[in-house]
């Protein structure tokens, strides 16, 4: 009885704060001059252990709308085993979204950017509790649109503004790319493209870039700048305005300056010189009637992004293209590209680069 949780009074033996060393059979043994008597009494002693935790993957998650996340609150120690229970930190009701599995898990799926927030971790047993915090942000992939939009034809001179509308979180980053016959970097990162007046330098394809955390988006512009008639005669009056003109401004040739020509100065050439061509059957077009291919350039355009990010790369034509022009993407090292990236309408969406 050399516990320090032990301690004995007369006929009664006091257990206070006890160890599981106190656990066991205790004996109480009673003497007098006609005899003695014994009783025993069985302490058992459960171990305690009061709950630790830790939080996995991290306490502190960011996510993009769409994606799914998940916070594990899984105990390092505890005697008896904890139970888990999840809760906001503010005391608003769990997101409809929101599982609760096994282990301490707490799943959302498909979030929508109102899951954002803190999250409380309770572990508790019959020795006491502990609690661990969570958070959850939500970013958005930007979201973009041109004004005017796909394209515009206009005369040199006109005015055009061009505006790029953007939003997603954080606030994406405007960046400017013109695409002609080489890839020009603007160097602006306002929202609006001014142009006072139009030239033929101006025409080619604008790009639009937004990009913040989650990933860059992009939307393009074609401007086909057409020289009317009035520029291209530099200077000369069209039909509808024509310059009245001085009479006799030069003295006027007189008439029959020359002698005419003799008739038949020169003999009749012979008909058919050349012999006709042999009838061929399956030549159905003379080579020099048929159009020649068009040339298309090629422009470089490079776009950087880090690993997990969704990007989307458009394809877009500059100039005129005949009607049934296909876009097809391929690698350049000659490898497929991944069944997870979807092409459709000239773009390619790149899912989880790598």
């Amino acid at each position: 009885l050399n516990s320090p949780s032990l301690t004995v009074a007369g006929s009664v033996i006091t257990v206070s704060s006890a160890y599981v060393s106190d656990r066991g059979m205790y004996v109480c043994t009673a003497t007098s001059s006609c005899g003695s008597g014994r009783a025993s009494s069985i302490l058992e002693v459960e171990p305690r252990e009061i709950p630790t935790i830790e939080m996995y993957p991290s306490d502190l998650q960011t996510v993009t709308k769409g994606e799914s996340v998940l916070f594990q609150c899984r105990y390092m120690s505890g005697i008896p085993t904890p139970i888990i229970s999840w809760a906001r930190s503010d005391g608003r009701p769990m997101p409809p979204n929101a599982e609760l599995l096994s282990g301490g898990v707490l799943r959302m799926n498909s979030v929508t950017g109102a899951e954002a927030g803190s999250f409380r971790c309770r572990a508790e047993n019959a020795a006491g509790s502990v609690e661990s915090m969570a958070t959850l942000r939500i970013q958005e992939l930007p979201r973009i649109r041109m004004e005017p939009e796909g394209s515009v034809t206009l005369m040199v001179g006109s005015p055009l503004v061009i505006k790029c509308i953007v939003s997603g979180d954080p606030i994406p980053r405007i960046s400017w790319k013109k695409m002609g016959t080489s890839l020009t970097q603007l160097s602006t990162n306002s929202a609006t493209l001014e142009f006072a007046s139009l030239t033929k330098e101006d025409e080619g394809t604008y790009s639009c870039v937004a990009s913040n955390a989650a990933g860059q988006m992009e939307d393009r512009l074609q401007v086909i700048v057409e020289e009317n008639e009035e520029y291209l005669q530099q200077g000369s009056y069209p039909q509808d305005r024509q310059s009245p003109q001085p009479a006799h401004r030069y003295p006027q040739e007189p008439e029959n300056r020359y002698p005419p020509e003799p008739e038949n100065r020169y003999p009749p050439k012979p008909e058919n010189r050349y012999p006709p061509e042999p009838y061929n059957p399956y030549q159905t077009e003379s080579p020099e009637n048929i159009p020649n291919t068009p040339s298309i350039p090629v422009v470089e355009h490079e776009v950087n992004t880090r690993v997990g990010m969704n990007v989307d790369l458009t394809c877009m034509n500059i100039g005129s293209m005949p009607v049934n022009t296909k876009t097809v993407w391929s690698r350049a090292d000659g490898n497929p590209i991944a069944r997870r990236h979807k092409k459709a309408d000239g773009i390619l969406h790149i899912r989880g680069a790598k």
